[in-house]
């Protein structure tokens, strides 16, 4: 039983670091942005985010508890150093990602001014509905020329209480926070709403209200911070953020100036009658540079249809050629990616290929070509 207990502890503690470090996304995309979805893969997922609710106390206390079993089994000679060191260290991440959120400055928009350095958790009233995000605020940010980076998650079903199940993870140690720590922006982690049937995403009926919410939450920045740049405001955003992402760099081209998709793609044909769907934001000489990472193996957004898109995109959004196009080859840390970039058009469109790569891109290695491609391009 004393065995059975302590592996208890240690799972339990993995699970939780796991949810700390790894978002969990497995969307039910809109029919007409996807391809193929493996419905194993689906329910799978879901089953682990569909766990009984644990409290923050019975965390920390199954957390210290592993943390003293593993003390004890590091004295016996049970485990070697470097495997305890491991260890260690991911409980304590865990430990502090819990505290973190329990201490976290809590504020609603209107008083927005009160941002304290580190992470935050803002809420504001949209159509009647509450709604959060996490800003992220560095410690050095300059007097002028701060841009907003704003990291729109995954969606996916989910029986947590907590409002804002999918940004739950995020904490200053995360991947893009640690880039905005020497590049003079704020991080922004808007949260999607969780409906009637537990699903939570951007790619629900909420959009116009998405949309609001994008609008307010770039107001409130403008209006209160005057080394907020008008012109450095980023979008990004993985899996259905990442189409969230495509559709704000259409329907906010006056506002954002880049966008970078992760793990998504964006429809712009109609699949009923095969022609190009009538989008106002196809109608002007406006198309804002965007940078799209694919994975070839994504069983989830298919590649080949990722392809097809990104070819649509250039011809009806960006009013270029599919066919001018440079590709050369490069690598990101481990990852092995084809760069396509387009040659002619209203702006700057490359897909960035990553070759034996899934649905699950990841943050860490990508965050700083990220903010590198956001950075050289600000509205002009």
């Amino acid at each position: 039983m004393k065995f059975k207990a302590v592996l208890f502890s240690f799972l339990m503690a993995g699970l939780i670091f796991n949810a700390c470090a790894k978002e969990i996304d497995t969307t039910d995309y809109k029919k007409d942005e996807i391809s193929i979805i493996k419905k194993d893969e689906k329910k799978d997922i879901r089953k682990k985010e569909n766990h009984k609710e644990i409290s923050d106390e019975e965390k920390i206390q199954s957390i210290n508890e592993s943390i003293k079993n593993l003390n004890i089994r590091y004295q016996n000679n049970k485990i070697d150093e470097e495997n305890y060191n491991a260890k260690l260290n991911n409980l304590n991440l865990a430990l502090e990602s819990i505290n973190e959120r329990i201490n976290m400055n809590k504020i609603e928009i209107s008083n927005l001014k009160n941002l304290k350095i580190g992470m935050n958790m803002v809420s504001a009233t949209i159509d009647g509905q509450t709604r959060y995000f996490k800003v992220y605020k560095p410690s050095d940010l300059k007097e002028e020329n701060t841009s907003l980076v704003f990291r729109f998650h995954g969606s996916g079903s989910t029986n947590s209480v907590d409002p804002a199940p999918f940004i739950k993870h995020i904490t200053k140690s995360y991947s893009l926070n640690k880039v905005a720590d020497n590049n003079n922006f704020i991080a922004i982690y808007p949260a999607a709403i969780v409906d009637d049937n537990n699903n939570c995403g951007w790619y629900q009926k909420s959009q116009d209200s998405d949309l609001k919410f994008f609008d307010l939450i770039v107001k409130s920045f403008l209006d209160n911070f005057s080394n907020v740049d008008e012109n450095r405001i980023y979008v990004t955003g993985h899996s259905s953020g990442g189409i969230f992402s495509f559709e704000l760099a259409g329907k906010r081209e006056n506002i954002i100036a880049a966008s970078v998709p992760v793990s998504g793609q964006y429809n712009l044909m109609d699949k009923k009658t095969n022609e190009i769907k009538d989008l106002d934001f196809l109608n002007n000489n406006i198309s804002i540079p965007l940078r799209a990472y694919n994975g070839t193996l994504d069983s989830i957004v298919n590649y080949d249809a990722v392809k097809n898109n990104m070819d649509n995109w250039i011809e009806y959004q960006n009013k270029g050629s599919k066919d001018n196009y440079k590709e050369n080859n490069t690598k990101i840390e481990d990852y092995n990616i084809t760069i396509k970039s387009y040659e002619d058009g209203l702006s700057d469109i490359q897909l960035y290929t990553v070759h034996d790569e899934g649905h699950g891109i990841s943050w860490d290695k990508i965050a700083p070509s990220i903010w590198e491609f956001m950075n050289s391009h600000p509205k002009k």
